[in-house]
């Protein structure tokens, strides 16, 4: 009897240890779908016509994900209802410029691990550092601006996070069909690094954002920078 007893709480075991690793295993899918509309007016001084400009974007994908991994995929659309305005590629510029080109794109293709103090993502992503003065998302336009690029999101103490990245290619607001100094893209060699502190005054932050582009046609060279600085931003109640 003591023998079968073992036997069945082996089994018993066994059987959690089973039912544990496919719960670990679990691939959860979940859609991605956001619609907007954006409506942008400009009177602009030393041009007779003005700008109307009507757009609607349209996103969808989906986020695979199991365990600490997930992959995530979305494309996007813009189509200009009402196109009465200069989007900065086609054409004279007769009326305003509106930066938002119609357009078809892949923006977000990346794959990503995150456990306990740590995520790691690389691929297309989006990365939007402290207020976006220095390095953002571009959100107000349409076609939002991404990176091409290997991020890696630190927390070694409570309080404490740094966010390195590299990226090797920045996707434009411009889209698919952005060619000059208006490029779909720009390659070069930037590294994104920022360094935060929960303190009793309010997040102290100490970046470095290192700039390297290698297109010549983004303003021959200029846009190539290296930007230091220290940032403290917090809130308290007075009465």
């Amino acid at each position: 009897m003591k023998k079968i007893t073992q036997a069945a709480a082996v089994l018993a075991a066994g059987g959690a240890a089973c039912a544990a690793s496919a719960h670990a295993q679990e691939i959860t899918v979940k859609p991605i779908a956001e619609a907007r509309a954006r409506y942008e007016h400009v009177d602009q001084d030393g041009i007779d016509r003005q700008a109307d400009a009507l757009t609607v974007r349209v996103r969808g994908g989906a986020q695979v994900a199991s365990g600490g991994f997930s992959a995530t995929a979305v494309a996007q659309g813009t189509l200009a209802a009402v196109d009465d305005y200069y989007d900065g590629l086609d054409g004279a510029p007769t009326r305003p410029l509106v930066a938002d080109p119609q357009n078809i794109a892949l923006y977000i293709a990346q794959v990503k691990y995150k456990a306990k103090g740590m995520t790691l993502t690389a691929g297309r992503q989006k990365i939007a550092l402290d207020d976006e003065r220095f390095v953002g998302n571009v959100a107000f336009r349409d076609n939002a601006q991404t990176f091409d690029a290997v991020r890696a999101e630190i927390s070694p103490v409570k309080g404490v996070n740094l966010d390195l990245a590299y990226a090797w290619g920045v996707r434009t607001i411009w889209g698919i069909d952005g060619h000059g100094a208006r490029q779909q893209a720009v390659g070069g060699d930037n590294v994104l690094a920022n360094l935060a502190w929960e303190s009793p005054l309010g997040k102290l932050t100490g970046f470095a954002y290192l700039v390297d582009q290698d297109e010549a046609a983004m303003q021959a060279f200029r846009l190539s920078s290296q930007t230091y600085g220290v940032r403290l931003a917090g809130a308290h109640a007075f009465g």
